[in-house]
């Protein structure tokens, strides 16, 4: 993930925006990416007051609050690429998550998040038995058309969706026993340049179930 946005960063020349990374937990990610640039100033928002204070010893500039409740003057006024990954599933509006994100957004930021698709192949094939369907952890199962109708009726530009995960293939292996399909069952005993093929033809093909997504204000 710091790779991948460190990268976009560099081939967009945005190497100056801030990072402002939505639930930073324990700081990992952020300390990947600083491994990476030494240019891009780093803002965590993270509202748990236990995780907060890790961070704050790391010697981030942390935002101690929910989401909701921070306000444009609480953020630098230069360019910033919002951060938010694995959390959109979680949310009970995600409407107003969403929206609160664009409010907080100046004229050309950057909002890349990750989420799952509902219209995966590990979780369509694996339907009740997939883990990912964990209520009430998971609540909200997007797919890449509904999650652009969404970001458009918000007025987010630019939008551009991706599935680039790698595990389908290797989940349904580890769930064989849960699968009907005869087709697949075939397919999960090939040999592993046929399965990695298949894998690359998921992801490619906006079908698997990890899902990325950028945007603009």
């Amino acid at each position: 993930k710091a790779l991948s946005i460190f990268n976009f960063l560099k081939k967009d020349n945005r190497e100056k925006y801030e990072l402002v990374d939505i639930g930073g937990g324990y700081g990992l990610f952020a300390d990947e990416f600083k491994k990476l640039s030494k240019k891009t100033d780093i803002t965590l928002i993270e509202p748990s007051v236990y995780l907060s204070k890790i961070l704050k010893k790391k010697q981030y500039k942390v935002i101690s609050q929910f989401l909701e409740k921070i306000n444009k003057n609480q953020l630098s006024k230069k360019n910033k690429l919002f951060t938010c990954f694995e959390l959109l599933e979680h949310v009970h509006d995600p409407y107003f998550f969403l929206k609160t994100i664009y409010k907080l957004m100046i004229k050309n930021d950057v909002l890349i998040l990750t989420t799952l698709s509902g219209h995966g192949l590990d979780i369509v094939v694996l339907g009740k038995k997939s883990k990912a369907i964990s209520p009430p952890q998971h609540l909200n199962f997007f797919n890449p058309f509904s999650l652009k109708l969404l970001l458009k009726k918000i007025n987010f530009k630019n939008i551009n969706i991706t599935t680039p995960g790698k595990l389908d293939v290797s989940i349904l292996e580890n769930n064989i026993k849960n699968i009907k399909d005869e087709f697949i069952i075939n397919l999960l005993k090939e040999d592993k340049t046929v399965k990695q093929n298949f894998q690359n033809f998921i992801s490619n093909n906006n079908m698997s179930s990890h899902m990325m997504i950028s945007c603009t204000k």
